[in-house]
């Protein structure tokens, strides 16, 4: 991979199926609410047009350039105004068509979701992306000898079952990860969502009130499944 792109490498992971997976899941979703609601004939909503893997793409590149570019409300990436526009997203995608794919942006089939059965339920509108992502991680890379096992916030302020606050970490508010990585190189090899009880391995082992014995517990299987 010596010379790679970035670009190479985001495909590693977000490949063909992955993100033709999430486009259609979105056109899914999109069909079944424009049915089951009745929409007005003024409804932006009633100039939907399926959206396709190349358009997914671009939208992922969207959402990636706004965390290097950070402005505090997401119309102002397509303002006119020239302390505040960013030229270069007109050239991609117009505001409305950005805004009506993140309204309908989907990762899941809402009709054959189980909760009884299903592996993580607290995870059930994102799982089949995060796991397959998570394959990903696992098969295209081995790492060295020496790994971590550690916590992980990502910080997150919205609305969720499984937000965590955390006073001593730098986020505070966001969610918590097991990470099992690289020591060397930092590379993520598999991870795992907390999200409660429901949390895979939460039952396998007594010890849980000490975050010591999650890791080492977390380690074993993270290893042993990997």
């Amino acid at each position: 991979m010596d010379g790679s792109s970035p670009i190479e490498f985001f495909c590693i992971f977000f490949d063909d199926d992955i993100v033709g997976y999430i486009a259609s899941e979105t056109n899914r979703y999109a069909e079944d609410f424009i049915e089951k609601n009745d929409l007005t004939p003024s409804s932006r909503v009633q100039k939907w047009k399926d959206v396709d893997s190349s358009e997914i793409r671009v939208f992922l590149g969207i959402i990636i350039l706004q965390g290097i570019v950070q402005k505090p409300l997401q119309k102002w990436y397509w303002s006119q105004r020239p302390l505040l526009s960013t030229p270069y997203l007109k050239q991609l995608m117009s505001e409305k068509r950005f805004s009506i794919i993140m309204k309908f942006l989907h990762f899941t089939n809402n009709e054959t979701i189980d909760l009884e059965t299903h592996p993580q339920p607290g995870l059930q509108n994102i799982y089949e992306v995060y796991d397959a992502i998570n394959r990903k991680f696992k098969s295209s890379y081995v790492p060295e000898r020496d790994v971590s096992v550690d916590e992980s916030l990502l910080l997150y302020k919205g609305r969720l079952g499984c937000k965590q606050y955390l006073p001593k970490k730098r986020a505070r508010f966001g969610i918590k990860f097991y990470q099992l990585c690289e020591s060397s190189s930092g590379y993520i090899w598999n991870s795992l969502i907390y999200t409660g009880k429901d949390m895979p391995l939460w039952n396998e082992s007594p010890n849980y009130k000490s975050t010591t014995n999650i890791v080492m517990t977390l380690l074993e299987n993270l290893l042993d499944k990997g």
